[in-house]
């Protein structure tokens, strides 16, 4: 889907591919199939992906965002969710042959439940805000991980 996509909410069923920028103005985006984004998604709620999700802008919410399936970086991405929680069920790669920077920003949990880099590493990953880190996943490979002090 080209363009922009602005909504009070978002829910889809299935993927939601977009090459433009997706935004909400007041509500939550849900996406229930995979997501692959060009540019940037800002939600005014929460974001939760059910399926894989190719980021290639980066994400910015109020609210909790939930990756349940598979994250890659198709470009250095920073994701954003204020005062809430980022959580990341599975792996986190960047994309075929290519290392992407990843910036994870929160107040809030930062999680990261499975491996990190094992496929294709990220050139770095850096949490900032001041919320708590839980790493459960056994793997993490990257050039330069920055971490809150």
């Amino acid at each position: 889907m080209a363009g922009i996509i602005s909504s009070a909410d978002i829910d889809v069923t299935g993927n939601l591919a977009a090459t433009g920028a997706v935004s909400t103005t007041s509500g939550d985006v849900t996406v229930g199939g995979n997501l692959t984004t060009g540019s940037t998604l800002m939600s005014a709620g929460l974001l939760s992906v059910t399926e894989t999700s190719e980021l290639g802008g980066n994400v910015t919410t109020t609210g909790t965002q939930t990756y349940s399936g598979a994250v890659i970086l198709t470009n250095d991405v920073e994701i954003d969710a204020g005062m809430s929680d980022i959580i990341f069920s599975s792996t986190i790669d960047s994309e075929d042959g290519s290392a992407f920077d990843l910036i994870v920003a929160t107040s809030g949990i930062t999680r990261f439940q499975n491996i990190i880099g094992g496929t294709d590493e990220l050139l770095s990953l850096s949490v900032t805000g001041d919320g708590p880190i839980e790493i459960g996943g056994n793997a993490v490979s990257y050039t330069h991980l920055t971490l809150p002090t």
